[in-house]
Formats: structure tokens, C-alpha cells, sequence
């Protein structure tokens, strides 16, 4: 019986049935685990053109899925149709792959595994399943061939060498700040994962690099000189000019790439990180537009720009008691959330609510929460990778972190919120923990 999806469950089933490397480390060598061959004949099964794709690829450790937002607003509010492909999602798995601007629909989510069934099962017959991330990748890739979009906007799922993804020829290629992240596959050293990730970087394509730190930016210039890669460095090629440094949302800054300036911009979301993002994505789509013959609107942008939200990024799921959710994960990102935290207006007493994947630092990221957090619920992410709570509890003991445990991060926030009404709230550590917290307290992303 051929392979048929008849609703949105059954794709979940389908999912839940494979590899799924986000939920489970895996045991081989990287080289084993993601085969660019398996997912390159799969998607000769599809009939992907061999050819460049209007698109943006866009790769590193910190602010992808922001930067790949607000560069989707923005195209959509300039009249240019879009599509998009990210990873992890916040609240449903249909957020992996955007059309126009938005999450495809449960019912077209479904029309897509419809489309790729007959690849799916020539690939299972073959003996090379594709993985839950890959199979993703096939679903977004089947949705961009038949809604055509006028720019593509891809995020690399892990690294960026043997990243499925990285299976095409884009316009432009973004790597935004790299740091310590997924060291058990990439390595333990920022070269390392640098090296791995500059691999997106390939002959004959614009790339935008975002601020670096002094160990990624030489493994960037290489990879850019052995690929022929033009690239526009932050702080040479693209500068931002703030009227602050404060972490507050509407803080004014000006843009400026190839010479012409995008002036009074300012985001609603907070963290000063979010400016640096804003400035990477009008610094790639200004020279994307440029291969396509076409430009940005200033006034549009600024407009955009100041209206934009983005959902787990310190983003308040609640106010009175107030909650803010937010997805890092790794060091660099708490690094962020912390200095967001310590500068905030009329500062509150902070409880948080963490939980973390296996294969993250999470020893590193509690330290950088202990100094400004009262106290500590470790919670499960909700996913068979979590790391085990009792191991972070002891933990965060010896680093000197009030702490306790609770079975859901649902569970602690309604604690949370009886108990702590003048305080704030925080939901960190993991994309699925602050997918179920957002969906208690706003419902579920469509």
C-alpha cells in the first residue's frame, strides 16, 4: 500500500517514527550520521533543479532564526514573496516551513507529505530513511518548487558542512556570530566549529559576516579566500550607529552597507543583540536585492522593523505577574539574556524556570544566570534528550544557586506565577521547554 498521509497526526506519527537527531544525540561519527548523498539523491527523487536558488543561506551559532524574521518582514512588506525554512521550532513543527510570511497551515503541512510520500518510500525501500530533520528540509523544498517565492530564506540546521541545507546554491550567505554550540559533533574549539560552519561559504556567492570573535574570524577569512567568496564584514563593509547602548526595546540606530544609509530604525524586542541582528539582515538582503534588480524601501523597513515580534526571542508571555520567555540555549545566548536581564527598567526579583538538552553546556549557563536570578526550578525540556533535572539540581547547588526541581515547566510556572505576582518570571534553556510555557500562557503558533 502506497505511503499516504490522511491528516495532520498521521505526519506526527511519521515524524515520531525516525531519527530525529535534535531529540537524540547521535553515535556515530558526523560524517555517518549526516549523509549529504542520502538527502542529495532524495531530492533527485523530488526533482530539485540543479541550479542556484534566490536565496539566503543563513548560518552560525546566535540569532539565526531572529535575523531570518526580520528579513522575511521586511521582503514581505517590500512586495517580494517569500519563503522560508527554519529549525527548531517554538510551538508546532509547521512553524519549520513559512510561505508569504507565515507558518504553512496544518492542512498544508499535510499536502506536503502527500507531495514527497513517493519519495519518502523509494528512499525507505532503498535503505537510506531520511532523518525527521531531512525529511523537513524535503517538505519546505517541495513547498518552494510549487509556490515559486521571489526569495528563499534557509536556515542551516547544525554546523553547516554536512548540514542538509547547504545542498544549494544560494544569492547570499549570512554567518552570524559563532560560539560554543553542539562541541560534542562540531568541536570543542571556536575554530573548530568556525571551520565546520564557514562551509556555507561557497565560489561565486556574496556573503555577510556578523561580529566575530578573534578565533572565528580568521577561520572565515580562509574558508572566504578559498572560495572566491565576496564578503562584507560588520564594522567595515556595514556599520550600526546607536543613539544608545541600553537593552531596552526602541532604542534608535542608523544602518549602513554599500554606502547608503537606513536611517531612525527601531525594534519593539529587546536586547541590544536584536540591533546587530537587525543590522546583518539589512546588510544581506540589501546586497540580495541587488542580484535580483531590485532595492529597499527606507520608510517600509523603518516601519517593519519598529513593528516586529518574534516569538521565545525575551519575549513576554505575560505581564502582571510578568513572564519572559526566552529560547537560548547555549552560553553565548545566555550570555545575552543576562545583560537583557541586569539593564532592564524597574528591575525585578528574577525566578527562573531552565531546562536543557543532553550536549549542552548547561554547567556554563547556569553560572552566567547565578549572579542575577533569586532562585532556580529545573525542569525536563519535554523531550527524551533533556538532561536529567536531579544531575542539574546538583549542579546548580555547587555553583550556589538556590535551586529545586518540578515535573513540567507548565507546572512550575503556574506555581511561579501564584507565588511570585510582584517578581518576574523567566522560561529559558530549550526550545520545546519555552514552547510548551508559551502555549500555556498565548496558545499555540498558527
Amino acid at each position: 500500500m502506497a505511503l499516504h498521509f490522511s491528516n495532520f497526526q498521521d505526519t506526527e506519527n511519521y515524524l515520531a517514527s525516525i531519527i530525529n537527531y535534535e531529540w537524540v544525540l547521535p553515535t556515530e561519527r558526523p560524517e555517518r550520521a549526516f549523509k549529504l548523498e542520502r538527502v542529495r539523491e532524495a531530492m533527485d527523487l523530488l526533482g530539485v533543479p540543479q541550479q542556484r536558488f534566490p536565496a539566503i543561506h543563513v548560518g552560525g551559532t546566535k540569532g539565526k532564526g531572529s535575523t531570518v524574521l526580520m528579513m522575511e518582514a521586511v521582503l514581505e512588506a517590500n512586495g517580494i514573496h517569500t519563503g522560508a525554512f527554519m529549525s527548531p521550532h517554538v510551538s508546532t513543527v509547521c512553524e519549520r516551513v513559512r510561505i508569504s510570511g507565515k507558518p504553512v497551515t496544518k492542512g498544508q503541512w499535510v499536502d506536503g507529505f502527500n507531495a514527497i510520500a513517493g519519495v519518502l518510500e523509494e528512499m525507505t525501500k532503498r535503505g537510506r530513511r531520511l532523518t525527521y530533520f531531512e525529511v523537513t528540509w524535503m517538505l519546505a523544498l517541495d513547498r518552494f518548487l510549487r509556490g515559486k517565492p521571489d526569495a528563499m530564506l534557509i536556515e542551516v540546521g547544525m554546523g553547516g558542512r554536512l548540514d542538509c541545507t547547504n545542498l544549494f546554491q544560494p544569492h547570499v550567505a549570512v554567518l552570524m556570530p559563532i560560539s560554543h554550540d553542539h562541541t560534542k559533533i562540531l568541536g570543542k574549539k571556536i575554530s573548530q566549529i568556525t571551520w565546520d560552519k564557514s562551509h556555507i561559504l561557497k565560489p561565486d556567492v556574496q556573503a555577510v559576516a556578523a561580529k566575530q570573535n578573534r578565533w572565528a574570524k580568521p577561520e572565515i577569512e580562509d574558508r572566504a579566500k578559498k572560495s572566491r567568496v565576496s564578503l562584507l564584514w560588520f564594522g567595515k563593509d556595514y556599520v550600526i550607529k546607536e543613539s544608545g547602548s541600553g537593552e531596552e526595546s526602541n532604542v534608535a540606530f542608523d544602518v549602513m552597507v554599500d554606502g547608503v544609509w537606513y536611517r531612525d530604525l527601531r525594534l519593539q524586542l529587546l536586547g541590544s543583540h536584536q540591533r546587530h541582528n537587525a543590522a546583518v539582515a539589512i546588510a544581506a538582503l540589501h546586497i540580495f536585492l541587488k542580484t535580483i534588480n531590485s532595492k529597499l524601501d527606507p520608510d517600509i523597513t523603518r516601519n517593519t522593523l519598529a513593528n516586529i515580534t518574534i516569538p521565545g526571542r525575551l519575549e513576554w508571555g505575560y505581564r502582571d505577574p510578568d513572564v519572559l520567555l526566552d529560547v537560548a540555549h547555549n552560553p553565548a545566548s545566555f550570555k545575552a539574556l543576562a545583560r537583557t536581564l541586569s539593564h532592564l527598567k524597574n528591575p525585578h526579583n528574577i525566578h527562573a524556570i531552565v531546562g536543557f538538552a543532553r550536549g549542552k553546556d548547561s554547567r556554563k549557563c547556569l553560572k552566567i544566570l547565578a549572579p542575577i536570578v533569586n532562585n532556580i526550578v529545573i525542569v525536563p525540556t519535554g523531550t527524551p534528550r533533556s538532561q536529567e533535572p536531579i544531575k542539574l539540581l546538583n549542579m546548580a547547588k555547587e555553583i550556589g544557586i538556590q535551586a529545586e526541581t518540578a515535573a513540567s515547566g507548565v507546572e512550575a510556572l503556574q506555581k511561579a506565577m501564584i507565588e511570585n505576582k510582584s517578581d518576574l518570571t523567566l522560561v529559558a534553556g530549550s526550545f520545546p521547554l519555552v514552547g510548551f510555557c508559551r502555549d500555556h500562557l498565548l496558545g499555540k503558533i498558527e
